[in-house]
């Protein structure tokens, strides 16, 4: 792995008419390397940057609601899931100020006994989900929610008491400029 030398390309290193030095020659060469591979002192490349970044997984008993913030930067969020009980239906609601506060759940596609996939645009609150239900079989919703300008968090939830465990895991995607 080449090693990151930030001192090779700095500012006064590489100023007007100077000529390059076999040093600064090496740095421009390797420090790109270096950051690709995580070199030691290399810049880290941010998540966002990479198109998509697993956010984490909830684990979520009856009724109670799991949430991720600092979503600033990303257009779309995917989940797969799981739930057991029974007569549920998966909710979200969305804010745009890193969950201070939310606006009313809104309901994303029912399941009993299921598993699935949500995808969500957070621009323009298109979505789409897939569940394969234990009683009716395969299932699939599309629609729009309304989505506040800047949306940055959600918040994820079942509609009823009778579920014994909701399981998601959420990554996001489109890193936005």
């Amino acid at each position: 792995m080449p090693t990151y030398n930030a001192a090779a390309v700095s500012d006064a290193a590489i100023a007007f008419q100077k000529p390059v030095t076999l040093q600064q020659g090496r740095g421009l060469r390797d420090n790109p390397e270096a950051v690709y591979e995580g070199g030691t002192g290399a810049p880290r490349v941010q998540g966002r940057a990479l198109g998509g970044v697993y956010m984490g997984q909830l684990v979520l008993a009856s009724f109670t609601g799991g949430a991720f913030s600092g979503l600033d930067r990303y257009g779309a969020i995917r989940a797969d899931f799981a739930v057991i009980g029974t007569g549920p239906y998966i909710e979200i609601q969305y804010s745009n100020d890193n969950g201070a506060t939310y606006g009313a759940y809104q309901t994303i596609i029912g399941a009993v006994d299921a598993i699935g996939a949500i995808n969500i645009n957070l621009q323009t609150g298109v979505y789409s989900a897939y569940a394969f239900d234990a009683t009716s079989g395969p299932t699939t919703t599309n629609g729009t929610h309304t989505v506040p300008a800047n949306c940055n968090a959600f918040q994820t939830r079942t509609s009823t008491t009778g579920v014994t465990q909701y399981v998601s895991t959420w990554h996001c995607f489109g890193g936005l400029e």
